[in-house]
């Protein structure tokens, strides 16, 4: 009687963990009204290539770090970075509005280079059909602005 409390116990308390740890917590009510600006981001980002045109850490600029790259963001939230018309890394990344803001989240770039740094949540402060400018959302002292490449 005691081993099956034990077991149920257990279980119980297994259970719990996996709702905890497997469930994502979603506190923005308004992600379906802001979805379509979501989705337009993410379709501007897909008509690249771009480029980094401006980087800058706490007023240190490093935009030459990112002169020899381009970036592709792909439907399938693949990015890829060539260098050379060779492709040296790829990563992921999406676009969603978080905090009243459209965010750009790019995760999986190479950190063995200045590439890591692009490795972040990037809010949209301003964009024109060219170039986009983001600032990270929780070190507003960095900066990121891409330009399309015109082919």
């Amino acid at each position: 009687m005691i081993q099956i409390r034990w077991h149920a116990l257990l279980f119980v308390v297994w259970a719990l963990g996996l709702m905890f740890t497997s469930c994502e917590w979603d506190d923005d009510d308004d992600d379906e009204e802001n979805a379509p600006q979501a989705r337009s981001l993410h379709n501007q980002l897909r008509d690249g290539p771009w480029y980094v045109s401006h980087f800058s850490t706490y007023g240190r600029n490093q935009t030459d770090d990112f002169i020899p790259y381009s970036l592709y963001f792909e439907e399938s939230g693949r990015v890829r970075v060539l260098e050379g018309g060779q492709e040296i890394t790829e990563g992921s990344w999406r676009t969603e509005f978080d905090d009243g803001e459209l965010e750009l989240y790019i995760q999986h770039l190479n950190n063995q280079t200045a590439l890591g740094e692009l490795n972040d949540d990037w809010y949209l402060k301003s964009e024109t059909d060219m170039e986009l400018r983001f600032e990270e959302d929780e070190e507003p002292g960095e900066r990121l602005h891409i330009h399309r490449i015109a082919e």
